[in-house]
């Protein structure tokens, strides 16, 4: 521990500070998987992310003896993941966010005035 204080600063700092494991050469998944579990709030928008991969790598991603032979079948799967995925899960997470019921009316977005809002939940 540390035993310089910092004026105004209460909580004296561990140094070296330490970084996060997923940044750590040679990658160690035990230490990603305790860094994940042990923080503070479980499910992140890191956690997401790499769940969403995770799926998107395990159901979308051609087999390696397909991948073996160059076949416009597989590359287009590719390229349907890689072009049409992202956007549709970007609108998904904009729906949710913006016209989530608890947030509207809040600030100076309102839902009366927004069309897509009326449509999505109804009113």
């Amino acid at each position: 521990m540390s035993e310089t204080h910092l004026k105004g600063w209460n909580h004296p700092l561990e140094i070296p500070l330490k970084v996060s494991s997923f940044f750590e050469w040679p990658p160690n998944p035990v230490a990603v998987a305790k860094w994940i579990w042990q923080s503070w709030f479980l499910i992140t928008e890191r956690l997401i992310c790499f769940g969403i991969a995770a799926l998107c790598y395990l159901s979308l991603s051609p087999t390696r003896e397909d991948a073996k032979t160059f076949e416009a079948s597989w590359i287009a799967q590719l390229y349907a993941r890689t072009f049409v995925l992202p956007p549709l899960i970007a609108r998904g997470f904009q729906g949710l966010l913006v016209c989530d019921k608890r947030r509207l009316g809040q600030g100076t977005f309102h839902h009366q005035t927004h069309p897509r809002c009326k449509r999505i939940m109804g009113k």
